[in-house]
């Protein structure tokens, strides 16, 4: 039995491939049919945890862009807040008065 493991941030995928259990029928052309099945199937798998591996990293530096871009919004909504020419007076029309 093969295993082939590979890492990914925390997450484990691991792929068992089963040797052929009848060993007394085995001839050149089924060794043959055996390690191309073998690598079509090792080849999907690593496409699939390449797209996933890609996928995951897509999001995550998404994600890190939207808590940027938030966080500016709310730093410009409270710099607002201190603008000089936004006193209450001036909304008011009070500025004359006191």
């Amino acid at each position: 039995m093969h295993k082939f493991s590979l890492y990914v941030d925390k997450l484990v995928f691991t792929v068992f491939i089963a040797s052929n259990a009848n060993p007394q029928t085995h001839n050149d052309d089924d060794d043959d049919e055996d390690d191309g099945k073998r690598m079509r199937v090792f080849i999907i798998i690593l496409i699939t945890v390449l797209v996933l591996t890609v996928t995951i990293i897509a999001l995550m530096v998404a994600h890190k862009h939207w808590q940027k871009k938030k966080r500016q919004q709310e730093q410009a909504r409270f710099l607002k807040l201190f603008e000089e020419g936004d006193d209450i007076e001036d909304e008011l029309g009070l500025g004359t008065i006191i």
